[in-house]
């Protein structure tokens, strides 16, 4: 049998080891089985089997992720403070991906909720959308989430935004101004 667990609300979590490659064909057969219209692969760098830095592996990585006929969200990390969106590896990984949204978290040490601001990097499908904010509280065991706005004044946050994007949230939060 599959290592695959029913992890609940119908999600399933499948351990994989070595590249996306050399499982598709267990894999097509468990997405058949099931029904599967939508997966989740957590990492790209291990997934493709190899260095990430290859072009080779990166499109053998995206090769086989077709050949699955479903859609993806595929976690890819990167290295440098400053990546603007680029996963770690191969620039394959950034051209062949059809949607990106890289994450940043501004957390509180010790504290019981962190904010999340997803800042979206490529879209091949239309216009990018301007940044989401995710507020996340912990208590008792539960997560609460609210959407909103990403909090402009965060330093963490701040840095990211676009000149644009920085303006536009001076100007909200201090009203008309002249240039100094």
């Amino acid at each position: 049998g599959d290592d695959y667990e029913m992890a609940g609300l119908g999600v399933m979590y499948l351990r994989c080891t070595g590249s996306l490659y050399s499982s598709i064909a267990r894999l097509r057969k468990i997405i058949m089985e099931h029904h599967i219209d939508f997966i989740v692969i957590d990492s790209v760098a291990i997934a493709c089997g190899g260095e990430p830095e290859s072009a080779e592996n990166a499109l053998r990585f995206f090769d086989a992720l077709r050949t699955l006929k479903v859609t993806s969200l595929c976690v890819a990390h990167s290295t440098k403070a400053e990546s603007y969106g680029m996963p770690f590896g191969s620039v394959f990984f950034f051209n062949a991906s059809r949607n990106i949204w890289e994450i940043f978290k501004d957390q509180d040490e010790g504290g019981t909720g962190l904010h999340v601001m997803l800042k979206h990097r490529k879209s091949n499908v239309g216009p990018l959308n301007k940044p989401v904010g995710i507020a996340l509280k912990f208590s008792d065991g539960h997560v609460s989430m609210r959407l909103g706005d990403v909090d402009k004044t965060s330093a963490v946050f701040r840095p990211k935004l676009t000149q644009h994007e920085q303006l536009h949230s001076y100007l909200e939060e201090h009203g008309p101004s002249t240039q100094a």
